[in-house]
């Protein structure tokens, strides 16, 4: 978060936010050439834009609760999920981009999925100033079905079309 700037983007504690936070080994899936690209001075901008991708202000969301700004509109029962099982589309700090986190309970078991299907490893993490919960995997946004992938595409040039428009240069 320091590298990209983002460590004081949830800086009023009243509000709070929510960050999905991926483990080194989420990092480590990604591969060692896209790791290189994202962690040299030319791949600054898309690490600011994928950590954006994990982080929503003014929304916290807990396996139990979610609390918004009460500029948002929303659930009903601000301060409560809506039953034990419940939606949500979170609009994360990347323009445009949510996520939609899924929660569903079977006695004390919680299961929450972003995405349709990246379990949260660790949920509810208790921060200061909002709630973290830890993956397993990095989120990236959906690929855009209008690009066809071109032939010698690297692992890295397939992950950079994932953020076009999004990345700062």
């Amino acid at each position: 978060m320091l590298k990209t700037g983002l460590d004081n983007v949830l800086p009023d504690p009243h509000i709070g936010g929510t960050v999905f936070a991926p483990t080194n080994a989420a990092f480590a899936k990604l591969g060692p050439a896209v790791n290189a690209f994202l962690f040299s001075k030319a791949g600054e901008g898309l690490l600011k834009a994928l950590m954006q991708y994990h982080i929503v202000a003014n929304h916290t969301m807990y396996s139990d609760a979610y609390f918004m700004n009460d500029e948002d509109e929303g659930m009903d029962g601000k301060g409560k999920a809506p039953g034990p099982d419940f939606h949500v589309d979170l609009p994360t700090l990347l323009r445009g981009q949510s996520l939609s986190v899924d929660i569903k309970r079977w006695g004390r078991v919680i299961d929450v999925r972003v995405n349709g299907f990246l379990s949260v490893e660790v949920v509810d993490g208790v921060a200061m100033d909002g709630v973290v919960h830890v993956l397993g995997d990095v989120l990236l946004p959906p690929k855009d079905p209008r690009r066809e992938p071109r032939d010698g595409d690297s692992e890295v040039e397939e992950f950079k079309a994932r953020f076009e428009g999004f990345a700062e240069d």
